[in-house]
């Protein structure tokens, strides 16, 4: 289900705003799932499993970035009048 909704906001990004669109669309949409699971790992009282919460956390945090950069990049390119 996770990878049909990556897929999804994927095209959606892709057709709204195109090759930038489609790559924020699939940063954002991979940093909630990372900031899910760092959250929901967190909780757990295994050492291990809360070292992987850590690093699902900063994986979120560069796709937020990243996603970020691309949706401003997407945004902010000229329309061409077709």
């Amino acid at each position: 289900m996770c990878l049909l909704s990556i897929a999804a906001a994927t095209v959606a990004g892709g057709l709204i705003a195109g090759p930038s669109g489609a790559g924020a669309g699939f940063s954002l949409l991979g940093a909630v799932r990372n900031a899910y699971r760092a959250a929901t790992l967190s909780r757990s009282e295994d050492t291990a499993l809360r070292a992987e919460a850590g690093r699902s956390g900063v994986m979120a945090v560069i796709g937020f970035g990243l996603g970020g950069y691309l949706t401003y990049h997407a945004l902010k390119a000229p329309k061409e009048d077709g």
